[in-house]
């Protein structure tokens, strides 16, 4: 019957743990900037995660209906695995992402050096 509270309380500790790793090395101001910035990213992660989540799994979005009523909505994505499902392909995206801007890059330098 625990239910959310376990993951509530592992990531509870992975906040803390990380706070304290970086306010030991650090002074307060970093220490401040630093949480904030993980406080935002986190933030983002988890809301990136749930607004796929619910347009995918349901076709609505804070309740408003974003897809056509004939669309049959993936049920694993509003399961607790599904949170899994779109964190791996949010992570794919972006890294996909992240390799085209690099190679974008590198074919840049690579025409400069040339010219």
């Amino acid at each position: 019957q625990l239910g959310p509270y376990v993951p509530l309380i592992i990531v509870n500790c992975l906040i803390i743990s990380r706070c304290e790793i970086c306010a030991s090395k650090q002074g307060l101001w970093e220490s401040l900037a630093d949480a904030v910035g993980m406080s935002l990213g986190f933030g983002l992660a988890l809301a990136s995660i749930a607004t796929v989540r619910e347009i995918l799994g349901s076709g609505t979005w804070f309740g408003l209906s974003v897809l056509p009523e004939s669309w049959p909505g993936w049920g694993v994505l509003v399961l607790p695995p599904g949170a899994f499902l779109t964190m791996g392909l949010l992570i794919a995206g972006v890294e996909w992402w992240g390799a085209r801007q690099r190679a974008a890059e590198e074919k840049s330098v690579r025409k400069a050096e040339a010219a």
